[in-house]
């Protein structure tokens, strides 16, 4: 679906009131791809008994399907990605597909704080041309709210790591290394 608004209540509205217009090959390879997840994440679950009696062709497939089932996000990616293409490459349009990506490095340059061009809200096209005042006014709350849940998300996910690990981290450290990742990455788009 293209040209919903941000907002939550219109955004709501806008999907249910545009669902005629979902890609059905969008639709379907996405409800494939959560199932077969559900399916491998299963099959990572299940409990052998291998013990120093168990046969070698035994503990293959055991470490076998250990392996799929904790590599099935990458797998899945893989896979659908290489059904995307064949369908593609057979003059088939069943997907939305990223389209050509420049090779290469991003240059180096200044962050721009400067926005021209055609904004699209629902069946109205705007020529914009946002300076910083008008962009930190557009962003509204997100300008403080967005950091903080990127903050929090890395924190949660690094404790996770810390606990299952057994090693500590430290907040300070982890808000300095988002910080410089954050700048540094601004200069490179």
């Amino acid at each position: 679906l293209k040209n919903i608004p941000r907002e939550f209540l219109h955004q709501m509205y806008e999907t249910f009131a545009h669902i005629h217009h979902t890609v059905i090959g969008d639709l379907v390879m996405g409800l494939v791809v959560m199932i077969v997840l559900k399916l491998m994440k299963r099959m990572k679950e299940v409990k052998w008994n291998i013990d120093s009696n168990t046969g070698i062709l035994k503990r293959i497939a055991h470490k076998t399907v250990w392996l799929l089932g904790t590599a099935r996000n990458a797998l899945v990616i893989l896979l659908a990605s290489v059904v995307a293409g064949i369908i593609e490459y057979n003059g088939h349009d069943w997907f939305t597909l990223t389209g050509n990506i420049s090779p290469g490095l991003p240059k180096w340059e200044m962050p721009k704080f400067h926005i021209s061009g055609n904004i699209t809200d629902g069946n109205t096209t705007t020529l914009i041309d946002w300076g910083p005042s008008e962009i930190f006014t557009k962003l509204g709350a997100g300008l403080a709210i967005v950091p903080i849940i990127g903050l929090v998300e890395t924190i949660a996910i690094g404790k996770a790591f810390a606990r299952k690990n057994k090693y500590n981290i430290d907040a300070n450290q982890e808000l300095l290394a988002i910080g410089i990742s954050n700048i540094v990455g601004c200069f490179v788009q």
